[in-house]
Formats: C-alpha cells, structure tokens, sequence
C-alpha cells in the first residue's frame, strides 16, 4: 500500500490532513479530511474508487463477508460552513450474505451534526438494479428494480427513523413512515403507510395464497429483514381479487373492500383477519398454513346464491372450512336450507392430479 499526505497532529488529538493519497491493491483515495480531537470528522472533501486490477470481487475489512466488484465514491462536508454534507456512492457486484446487487447507486444531502451527541438527518436516494434475496418469497414481492427515498434521522445511541419513504418497484409502489431498529444479527423495520399494488401475484409466497388482482392498502408492518418473519396488517380496496380458492374466488371479484392481519413465523403464515365485502359477497376468515397443510375457517354471506354456478338466486349466509392437505384440498361449507329443515353439509374434495393440467381431475362430493 502507498500513503501519500501533507498534514499535521496536534497536541490535542485533533488532525489534519490537507492532502490524503491512498493507494493499494484495489483502493485508490484522494483528498483531504480533518478531525477533531474526538475523532469525529471537522472536514472532509474526498474522492475514490475501490476495484481489483484483475477484475476479481473486493472483500471489505468491515461487515460480515461484504463483496464488491466495483465503486467510486465521492464526499464532502464542512463543519466551518455549516452541517451540510453530499455524497454519492456507484456500486457493482456488491454482496453480502443474503442479498446481493448487480449495480446500486446511493446519493446522501442533508446535515450530519459533529459537536455534543452525533446525530444525522439526511436525504437518501438509491437506485437498486439486479436485487436478489434469499428469501424467495421477499424476492418475488420486492422485484429486481427497486428505487426508494427518504428522510433519514438518526441520534447517536439511537434507533434508525425514516420519514416519506418512498420505495416503488415494477407495479407497485409504497409510500410509509419506518424505524429501523439494529441488533442480534438482523435489522426489525417497523412501519405505516400505503402501497399499491397493480399484481398481487407478487405476494404469493409471502402470503401462501394464490393471489391475483390489484389493491390500494393503507398498512402496519413488522418485519425481519435477515430473518424473514413478518406481521402485517391492511385495510383498503381491491379489484379483481382472487385468493386461488376454486369456491371462492367466482365471487371475490370487482370493487370490493379488503381488511386483513396476517404474520409469517418458523410454523409458517397465520391469518388472523380476512374481511373482504362487495357487491356480491360479505367474507370472513381466520386460519394457518404451513409446509405440511392449513386450514382456514370462513362465513360468507351471499347477495345471490347463484353466483357460484352463474345463476340467479336469493340471498344467502353460509359457513365452513378450507382444509389443505399436501395435494388435497377439501372445502366443507355448512347452511341451514329453511328454518324447520336440518343443517345441510357440503364436502367438496379437489386432488391434484398428476396428468391433469388443469388440477381438476379426481371431484368427488359428500352430502
């Protein structure tokens, strides 16, 4: 490594470097940088780039197993001025365990306060391009484009609290309040606001659901982000809703209005609210699933007991269960037919068959 500067140490500590070179293997660094006697930054103004000569993956001497292929940087802020401070940093083949980027650009304004408690209050935006996670779930709700904004404040000893988050991908966007809270091994982000959805299909994994559709939700959320556990819970329209419930679904349709609490946890997905009411249908459910089956209990009341064959009938409330089971689903549906008649039972089996690909092959009904 060649080191290059012009400066001096004073006796109390403070430094200052009024020329900084730095050159190493896949570090190069120019600039100046003064600090105080504290160590905390007085000025910088510097400018770099890390990147291997042959081209191979820098690993950083900070974090856990950070990579990189390439990245300039550029920095400056005065305290003599005032508490302004930019930067911007161009990333390549960065990579960490449990999420990796092809390219990402991060762009910082705002101030960052140096004297008494160090705090920060600072305006991010970054650009996120080839986003992988190891969660598949996360994965498929996120993208691999992803652009977001915020207001960052942080005070020294604190948590991490973002104002007018802005985070939009392909079909869908967010706009939230967010604190992020670091320790043992992860990060939690807690956070309110509103997203929109124009595929629902993006939350399959998370929500165990074969969604479909588009929503408009205003939410609460807590989540891990390295762990993978989550608990949300929304309220809001939807259009064209489908839930991938054969029984379900030909009446789930249209404008209709969605509440919802679900969380993810080791066990698998366990929906404590399901509320969804239209034209058609006034739909309630609670239930779990997991790797090896669910069950979802529900109460439905119907506008036209017809709609699941498309006829025309009279109103209707029924009840029952969504039992999965492996390949198996049964749905049990439970209604009295007149007043001084018995209770009558509908098990409705679907199997999915091998040969079929339409999964409708092995029916059978009890009564």
């Amino acid at each position: 490594m060649q080191l290059v500067v012009e400066g001096e140490s004073a006796a109390d500590g403070s430094l200052t470097l009024d020329a900084l070179s730095v050159r190493a293997a896949a570090v190069r660094l120019n600039g100046s940088l003064v600090l105080g006697p504290d160590g905390r930054p007085d000025r910088f103004d510097l400018n770099g780039d890390i990147a291997d000569p042959e081209g191979e993956p820098v690993t950083l001497p900070f974090g856990d197993a950070i990579r990189l292929q390439e990245a300039t940087i550029s920095a400056r802020f005065d305290a003599a001025e005032s508490d302004g401070v930019t930067a911007e940093v161009l990333m390549t083949g960065f990579a960490q365990p449990g999420l990796s980027l092809e390219r990402a650009r991060l762009g910082i304004s705002g101030d960052i306060v140096t004297e008494g408690t160090p705090s920060v209050d600072i305006r991010l935006q970054s650009d996120l391009g080839g986003l992988t996670v190891d969660d598949p779930g996360l994965q498929e709700a996120l993208g691999n484009e992803v652009t977001a904004s915020a207001q960052v404040n942080w005070i020294s000893g604190g948590e991490v609290n973002l104002r007018d988050l802005n985070l939009e991908g392909s079909n869908y966007n967010a706009q939230m309040d967010a604190t992020l809270t670091p320790g043992g091994g992860t990060s939690i982000l807690t956070a309110a606001g509103r997203a929109a959805f124009e595929d629902l299909s993006r939350l399959t994994q998370l929500s165990g659901l074969d969604l479909s559709g588009s929503a408009d939700l205003g939410f609460d959320v807590s989540m891990d982000l390295l762990g993978g556990s989550f608990a949300v819970s929304a309220e809001g329209g939807t259009n064209d809703l489908a839930l991938g419930i054969e029984a379900l679904d030909p009446v789930l349709g249209g404008d209709a209005r969605l509440a919802v609490a679900a969380s993810r946890g080791p066990d698998g997905i366990t929906l404590d609210q399901f509320d969804l009411t239209n034209g058609q249908i006034g739909l309630e459910a609670s239930g779990a699933l997991s790797d090896t089956g669910g069950r979802f209990d529900y109460a439905a009341r119907l506008a036209n007991s017809g709609a699941f064959t498309g006829t025309s009938g009279g109103p209707l409330a029924l009840q029952g269960v969504v039992l999965i089971q492996g390949d198996e689903t049964q749905v049990a549906v439970a209604r009295p037919l007149v007043r001084s008649r018995p209770l009558l039972s509908l098990i409705l089996v679907l199997t999915t068959a091998p040969v079929c690909p339409m999964k409708c092959c092995a029916t059978s009904w009890t009564l």
